[in-house]
């Protein structure tokens, strides 16, 4: 997020220039998948604390945390929600950069 930073204050003071501006969409569009991907590992995580793994003898451990079943499984709604919420915010930037 710090990297973006110098690009959103030329885009502030310059605000015609496209260069600036494709870049960030571009970063948008790196952050949408960061988080994409993290919230991707983290379900895979879940999964396994729900039903666990007979392959790998991995127990599912949710009826003993059921606190932690709860918030870990809420915490990957809010990933893909937040995730959902950056692709607008792509599509935006990239509306926006079509009309200059």
């Amino acid at each position: 997020m710090v990297l973006f930073l110098p690009f959103s204050i030329v885009c502030i003071v310059r605000p015609l220039a496209l260069k600036p501006r494709f870049i960030l969409v571009i970063m948008d569009l790196l952050l949408m998948a960061l988080v994409v991907v993290a919230a991707s590992s983290a379900s895979a995580v879940v999964y396994l604390t729900h039903n666990g793994s007979q392959d790998a003898n991995w127990n599912a451990v949710c009826q003993q945390y059921t606190d932690f079943c709860q918030v870990s499984s809420m915490a990957v709604v809010v990933s893909f929600v937040a995730a959902l919420f950056l692709a607008c915010l792509v599509v935006v930037s990239s509306v926006a950069l079509k009309r200059t």
